[in-house]
């Protein structure tokens, strides 16, 4: 491909990806690369020099670390990412009583492939039992508070409807009520399967069909708080 200074860059843009490869380096040098396209050795040196390399000469930085390659005709398919935004506050106090939790020390992630090479690219998450590993508590009992007073609440969302939906979408802003922005973003899940309740109240006929947009099915959930949530519980 071109040199890197050819691409375009701008100096505000070459900074920003310096700061977001820092902070990439860390799971870049342990992760294995299911491509094969890299090795986790080879990203040392350039994880090492962005520790103390200058902001503001992240242009030379990518030029000097880095090298472009041009895929077949040079196109590329571009997507967007939706990032919610939503009502809640760092402290629990009236009008925000949904916690956020942090993960908890005991989610267990488990590489099946270490006991079997048949299991290799395997993963389980869950929890030790005593002697045994258990699946991991679900929705449901999380609701009910099992995992209160930890000290894993990082902030209480306002709406229990609108932070689902934050959860199934990865990522978000909360909004805070001194007019403040706090960013959080995905960690982890308990390790049990994924249900759409879109779908799910679709086929029971809850729902018709074009009502189960994001707002037809907040509305769905706002309207029987108690119905909604045994809906959203049923997203284990």
């Amino acid at each position: 491909g071109p040199e890197f200074n050819e691409l375009g860059v701008s100096a505000e843009k070459a900074t920003a990806a310096l700061r977001a490869f820092r902070l990439s380096c860390p799971s870049l040098l342990r992760r294995t690369d299911a491509s094969g396209l890299t090795q986790n050795a080879e990203w040392t040196e350039s994880c090492g020099a962005a520790k103390d390399w200058t902001d503001r000469d992240a242009t030379n930085f990518f030029s000097r670390y880095f090298g472009t390659v041009q895929i077949g005709a040079g196109t590329a398919f571009v997507t967007g990412y939706y990032e919610p935004e939503i009502a809640a506050s760092r402290d629990k106090r009236p009008g925000y009583d949904v916690p956020v939790y942090r993960r908890p020390a005991d989610l267990v992630d488990i590489d099946l492939g270490v006991f079997s090479g048949d299991l290799k690219g395997k993963k389980i998450r869950g929890r030790v039992d005593g002697s045994n590993f258990v699946p991991y508590y679900d929705r449901a009992s999380i609701e009910r508070g099992t995992l209160a007073g930890r000290g894993l609440e990082i902030a209480w969302a306002a709406d229990a409807a609108e932070f689902f939906f934050l959860q199934v979408q990865g990522s978000g802003r909360l909004r805070l009520p001194d007019g403040g922005i706090m960013r959080i973003g995905y960690d982890t899940q308990n390790g049990r399967d994924y249900v759409g309740i879109g779908k799910l109240l679709l086929d029971r006929g809850e729902l018709k069909s074009g009502q189960a947009s994001m707002q037809g099915i907040l509305d769905y959930l706002r309207a029987d708080p108690v119905r909604g949530a045994a809906v959203m519980n049923e997203n284990p």
